[in-house]
């Protein structure tokens, strides 16, 4: 009775990058299996990353939703990824502290398990650093134009928020992003 989300991002691309990045997916659902708890998850992942390469690493952030009354309990684990965002009913935007270090490189992530209520209404926002260093000739798109358009989107659907978000992004800058861009929106209907 509850859901696994996870988002993530490679370091490089190619043939390797593409590699690590099926080896994170596959290793996830296996990790899922041993444990709910996404830290302890990601610890699993990283083990096997840390044991295929020194030299590359990838970022993720990991959810375990399960519906609670009305809403959702959420349990949010991040490893070096972007902190997920709150938009809640009454449009403010918080982030989610539950920062930990990159998959790959260190034995010990650091990462925690942060729980987060969703109620009637409430957003999660999760995406890669492809949305902030988004980039025109007046500089990146960054946090704080992200959580203004997220604010921005406060009674929207899951759908519309994203829609929201794809289209600041795209005439922010002119359909020409440098970083690969992917976010997931996930809402509890009003």
């Amino acid at each position: 009775n509850d859901w696994s989300i996870i988002i993530g991002d490679v370091c490089g691309k190619g043939p390797e990058a593409a590699a690590l990045a099926a080896l994170v997916r596959y290793t996830t659902r296996a990790a899922a299996i041993q444990t709910r708890r996404p830290r302890l998850v990601l610890n699993l992942v990283n083990e096997v990353v840390l044991r295929q390469s020194e030299e590359q690493f990838c970022t993720a952030a990991y959810v375990r939703l399960r519906p609670e009354g009305e809403g959702a309990r959420l349990t949010i684990s991040c490893a070096g990824h972007p902190l997920p965002l709150v938009l809640r009913a009454r449009r403010d935007v918080e982030s989610v502290p539950c920062r930990g270090r990159v998959l790959g490189p260190f034995p010990d992530l650091a990462s925690v398990d942060r729980v987060v209520r969703l109620d009637p209404g409430d957003a999660l926002l999760l995406y890669t650093d492809g949305v902030t260093d988004a980039r025109n000739a007046d500089g990146f798109f960054g946090d704080e134009r992200l959580q203004d358009t997220l604010a921005s989107c406060t009674g929207s659907s899951a759908d519309d928020i994203a829609k929201t978000i794809d289209r600041t992004l795209n005439e922010f800058h002119g359909g020409k992003p440098r970083d690969d861009i992917a976010f997931v929106v996930l809402r509890v209907p009003a």
